[in-house]
């Protein structure tokens, strides 16, 4: 299964800057979900949402691994915040 890259959406960006790339895997998820930047350094948290937009799991200081354990089956929104970015994705979790 190949990851799908999320690539920002800035909030500040200059001309000169790139935009970070995160990848976000796999889709659909059964144990964990996995972030993976495109090896810039920056800090980061992740909140997921499920599909009535309820906060359903927040993971602070960079997570590459967060279980979905508790996490009923379907349709959820990964949105990562990092270094005035904001990165949005949706997954799909089925146990």
């Amino acid at each position: 299964m190949n990851p799908i890259p999320i690539v920002s959406q800035p909030v500040n960006e200059t001309l000169d800057e790139q935009p970070t790339v995160f990848l976000v895997y796999p889709n659909p998820a059964s144990e964990a979900i996995y972030v993976v930047n495109d090896g810039k350094q920056v800090d980061y948290s992740v909140i997921i949402y499920n599909s009535t937009g309820t906060k359903v799991r927040e993971v602070r200081n960079n997570p590459s691994k967060i279980p979905t354990f508790g996490l009923a089956d379907g349709l959820y929104q990964v949105v990562i915040f990092g270094n005035s970015e904001v990165f949005t994705n949706n997954i799909v979790i089925k146990h």
